[in-house]
């Protein structure tokens, strides 16, 4: 946002729909073990595509970013946890908080122990937290927020598009 001249007229809004919804929800599994089970990555390979992305990271400011040693999971909760938390007026620091925790850290953030740790570093209501979480309160909200506010693609007119089934690209650096 920085680079763009009209950034303090944006305010970014973080949106909960989850990714990984195929891994089990009560456990977690190895960046390494999942390249390979699903995507057939392993190795040398692994290892290159994800230094390359904690570059990338790093090049943009966010550092440390943990890739390939981290782990998976099922991001349902995790994502509910954001609504909850964006419901009291903490959608951004939950955001950073999640981010800084799971890529920063490499700590997981899929299970409600590690959900209420959070919480707590947000200063919400603990016991308000686990129960929005274990009722499933944002359940819906997370599982619809795709089909309303899915990713899109802005472009000038006659530009193409910067964003591809491989991600978006990233505006140079001035």
């Amino acid at each position: 946002m920085e680079r763009f001249a009209h950034s303090d007229q944006v305010e970014v809004v973080h949106r909960s729909f989850p990714l990984g919804g195929s891994f089990p929800a009560d456990r977690t599994v190895s960046v390494r073990e999942a390249l390979l089970s699903q995507y057939g990555i392993g190795g040398a390979q692994a290892e290159a595509t994800t230094r390359q992305i904690e570059a990338l990271a790093a090049s943009e400011g966010l550092s440390p970013y943990r890739v390939l040693d981290n782990a998976v999971g099922n991001t349902g909760p995790a994502h509910e946890f954001l609504a909850h938390a964006s419901a009291q007026g903490e959608n951004r620091e939950a955001w950073e908080t999640v981010f800084r925790t799971y890529f920063g850290r490499a700590e997981p953030v899929f299970a409600l122990n590690d959900l209420l740790k959070l919480s707590d570093e947000l200063g919400l209501d603990r016991d308000q937290t686990r129960q929005v979480l274990t009722e499933r309160r944002y359940r819906t909200q997370v599982r619809t927020a795709w089909h309303e506010n899915h990713p899109v693609t802005l472009t000038a007119a006659g530009a193409t598009q910067s964003c591809g089934p491989d991600g978006c690209a990233v505006p140079a650096r001035p």
